[in-house]
């Protein structure tokens, strides 16, 4: 039980009930710290003793952290399915390791439910976040699917070049008043449908130095498919 020691040195109580493992945080911060070093061992102990979801909890939390055991393969638990983690704020993130500046961001969707927003990592160009509220801006798309789209899977290549250019000179990371707006045109949904996007930006930078867009919709309207 190397694990279960080694997060008894981090000053934490540990429960089990018929299918959680649950961490019993002192605080906020000694929560947020186990979930970010202990991720894999959780999911793996959680697996061993046949359970199904790890639960991170701390003294006034409404919604603790979960960590359902799925996202591992059973058999094979040096393989992740999917870095997700369903945080307190009921979004989900696939291959992200969550950090502060990301949780500011997603407190900034959670407590504006009706925003119409996105989160995009840059090294990749994959929209790894978006608010129920994006998703329903046109119709035919799925959540699901929108998370898991890079934007040259969907933006007329000719404005992502432009844009790209753009942000990199108008943009400062982690400053809260430096925006950048931006229309470009783009497959709209999975039917072939096309669109002209207008999306407010801002770059955000988290502690492991990747780079991220946050993106605020502006604005949609139809246009004639381009291909």
């Amino acid at each position: 039980m190397e694990t279960i020691f080694n997060l008894q040195n981090l000053d934490v109580g540990i429960n089990f009930n018929k299918r959680s493992l649950v961490v019993n945080a002192s605080d906020k911060t000694k929560a947020l710290q186990i979930l970010r070093s202990r991720y894999f061992d959780l999911i793996t102990w959680t697996l061993r003793l046949g359970l199904k979801v790890t639960i991170i909890k701390y003294p006034g939390c409404d919604r603790p952290f979960r960590i359902p055991a799925s996202f591992l393969h059973k058999g094979d638990e040096s393989f992740m399915t999917t870095n997700l983690v369903q945080t307190p704020l009921g979004i989900q993130l696939p291959d992200v390791r969550l950090s502060l500046p990301l949780l500011r961001v997603l407190m900034e969707f959670a407590e504006n439910p009706d925003m119409s927003a996105g989160l995009v990592r840059l090294s990749d160009e994959r929209q790894i976040c978006v608010t129920e509220a994006s998703a329903q801006l046109v119709p035919n798309n799925d959540v699901e699917q929108l998370v898991r789209l890079r934007r040259q899977d969907y933006w007329w290549l000719a404005d992502l070049e432009s844009f790209n250019q753009e942000w990199r000179q108008r943009l400062e990371p982690n400053n809260p008043q430096s925006f950048f707006e931006y229309s470009y045109r783009s497959e709209a949904d999975s039917l072939g449908n096309w669109g002209r996007f207008t999306t407010r930006y801002r770059v955000i930078q988290d502690d492991q130095g990747i780079l991220y867009h946050v993106c605020y919709s502006v604005g949609f309207e139809p246009i004639a498919a381009l291909r």
